[in-house]
């Protein structure tokens, strides 16, 4: 799947409020979608809260932003989520935002 489907597939689960599983650095993993957009580098990411799966750090639930680049399957759940209280809208670490919560 190119990286434009997956921000479109990102940005209607964003939309939904609905978890996603995706495959990132050879771990499943069940994320919630919080911001879709660009980072200084030009890289688009999406930043969110994994609530299970692998990690490579080893931690299995947290804020995680992804480099749609590096994600693998993607799926959207039909599990709904609402935004966390750490959430910060209009998330400076994103040059551009192309869908939030």
């Amino acid at each position: 799947m190119k990286d434009a489907d997956k921000a479109a597939v990102i940005a209607a689960a964003i939309e939904r409020k609905c978890r996603l599983q995706l495959d990132y650095d050879a771990s499943s993993r069940v994320f919630e979608p919080h911001t879709l957009g660009v980072d200084a580098s030009g890289l688009l990411m999406v930043c969110g809260y994994q609530v299970r799966g692998g990690s490579r750090t080893g931690q299995s639930s947290g804020w995680k932003t992804f480099s749609l680049g590096r994600v693998g399957e993607l799926e959207v759940l039909e599990e709904h989520f609402g935004p966390h209280a750490e959430y910060r809208h209009n998330d400076p670490g994103f040059a551009r935002i192309d869908a939030q919560l």
